[in-house]
C-alpha cells in the first residue's frame, strides 16, 4: 500500500506538519529551530529603530493626505466654476431608459 500521509510546512512559522491523506489526522508535529536569543539591548533598539520607521511613514502619510485635500478643493473649485458657466440643464434620469 502506498504511503498516504502528507508532509507540510506551515508558512507562518515553518513547522513541519505530517498529516494523514484519508483521515486527515496530524501524524506528527515538528517546530522549527529557534533563532537564538538576542540581548535586551539589541531588542530595545530593534524596538526604536521600529518606533522611528513608523514615526516617519505616519509622517509623510500625513503630508500626502494635507496635499491630497489642497488637490481635491482644486478640483471642486474648478468644477464650481465650469457648473456656474454652463447653462445647459443637467439631464433627467427618466430620459435615460
Amino acid at each position: 500500500m502506498a504511503d498516504t500521509s502528507h508532509e507540510i510546512l506551515c508558512p507562518c512559522c515553518g513547522a513541519s506538519i505530517t498529516v494523514d491523506a484519508a483521515t486527515g489526522a496530524v501524524l506528527s508535529h515538528v517546530e522549527p529551530r529557534r533563532s537564538p536569543q538576542i540581548s535586551f539591548e539589541e531588542a530595545a533598539s530593534e524596538v526604536q529603530a521600529a518606533r522611528k520607521r513608523a514615526d516617519s511613514k505616519f509622517q509623510k502619510a500625513m503630508e500626502e493626505r494635507a496635499h491630497q485635500s489642497e488637490i481635491l478643493e482644486k478640483k471642486f473649485r474648478k468644477a464650481l466654476e465650469k457648473a456656474a458657466d454652463d447653462d445647459t440643464p443637467p439631464g433627467k434620469p427618466f430620459d435615460l431608459d
